[in-house]
């Protein structure tokens, strides 16, 4: 179970309404298991040291927009952190909790300062931790953990699909926490929510894929399997719905008769909880099919604010106003042709200063390939090497 901690990504009870995250629904039994063999390669569940970590420097570009221009986006970014938790829910049932454990965890010191109390233990520290120590190598292999959580917005590879673990064991990753500042009870509460699933390498949880014996994911329930997937993308087809920001629930239904039939429920991703006005309800090659709304509805809440307030007044051009109006509509209702429509604006939107793109998009990570993860970026031209370049150019 997730407890408190789905707060920390889907929203607090000033959201008004439950948070949609389920965990339960992801929950399988092959999950909770002991692997009969141990991973075949560790190394491929671990980050070498050796991984660079890449800066990306925008301020100097950033610094030369005028004032409008920041704060456009500034807006944009802001929608784009706000749905990015989306990605959380979408990789991983213990990434909510990881996130928010990490998040606790740097909240209170700065990074060079929890590693410098981490590498030079007192006696104190050692009174409290029976000796132990953690080595400067140690540190290090947990902040690359950490950054790559972060890089992946989840503890598995965009790329590949594989999970992965911190090289060092729980005990020293739990010795790391006790030299943060912030609350130590907090701290604990979330450790205890993730640290079994950060670190389980059994066979279903070593990659995201559809099935029981193909690995794990979020955008369908746990008893889904590749047919039912099959189905799902065929009935959504047959009414000309996309399935681009949908998940897949699996209900087995009891007919009373010895015999189950299966039911299944469409979320649709929006801000919006109001029943879909479009039929709700259909029967498809004998089963029942429901469409819902209101799938990540405390975080999609939150981005279509941040558009509303953040980035559409301070447009530059109609193309982007309009292109930001039908960004909130579709996340608020959950249309996807409204996000069509919002892309033709982007299209129109040539040259611009500051270049964004925002919403469900790349389908890699949803096993039958047609569900899209959450994505949004923010770039903004530097204004010096484009005058460079267009006088070269001349």
């Amino acid at each position: 179970m997730m407890g408190g901690s789905s707060t920390s990504t889907g929203g607090s009870s000033e959201d008004g309404g439950e948070s949609t995250f389920d965990p339960t629904s992801f929950i399988c039994r092959p999950c909770i298991k002991e692997p009969v063999n141990p991973p075949p390669n560790r190394s491929v569940h671990t980050i070498p040291l050796e991984t660079p970590v890449v800066e990306l420097k925008a301020s100097k570009a950033f610094e030369m927009l005028t004032d409008k221009e920041k704060k456009y986006a500034y807006g944009i970014g802001k929608a784009s952190w706000e749905g990015a938790k989306i990605n959380l829910i979408q990789c991983s049932i213990e990434s909510v909790p990881i996130f928010s454990l990490l998040q606790l965890l740097f909240s209170a010191q700065s990074v060079e300062e929890l590693i410098k109390c981490a590498t030079t233990t007192t006696s104190s520290d050692d009174s409290n931790n029976n000796g132990a120590k953690l080595s400067k190598e140690d540190v290090a292999h947990l902040i690359l953990y950490v950054a790559t959580f972060y890089n992946n917005m989840g503890n598995y590879k965009s790329f590949g699909d594989t999970k992965f673990i911190p090289a060092v064991g729980p005990e020293k990753f739990e010795l790391f926490l006790s030299y943060s500042k912030a609350c130590p009870l907090k701290l604990t509460e979330l450790w205890s929510e993730c640290c079994d699933r950060m670190y389980s390498l059994t066979p279903r949880q070593r990659q995201m894929g559809l099935g029981e014996t193909k690995g794990i994911t979020t955008y369908f329930s746990a008893n889904c399997n590749a047919a039912d997937a099959k189905l799902a993308n065929s009935f959504l087809d047959s009414i000309e719905l996309s399935a681009y920001n949908t998940r897949l629930f699996k209900s087995d239904d009891d007919n009373n008769n010895g015999t189950a039939s299966s039911s299944y429920t469409i979320r649709l991703a929006s801000s919006s909880k109001e029943e879909y006005e479009g039929k709700r309800v259909y029967e498809y090659e004998g089963k029942t099919f429901t469409i819902t709304r209101g799938d990540y509805s405390p975080l999609m809440g939150r981005v279509v604010a941040a558009l509303q307030n953040d980035a559409l007044p301070f447009a530059a051009n109609d193309n982007q106003t309009n292109m930001i109006q039908e960004y909130i509509k579709s996340f608020e209702s959950g249309s996807h042709d409204a996000h069509k429509d919002a892309s033709r604006y982007w299209i129109k939107d040539t040259g611009p200063v500051v270049e964004s793109y925002i919403g469900f998009i790349e389908s890699y990570r949803d096993p039958s390939g047609v569900r899209g993860e959450w994505e949004g970026f923010v770039a903004c031209v530097n204004k010096e090497v484009s005058k460079k370049i267009s006088s070269i150019g001349r």
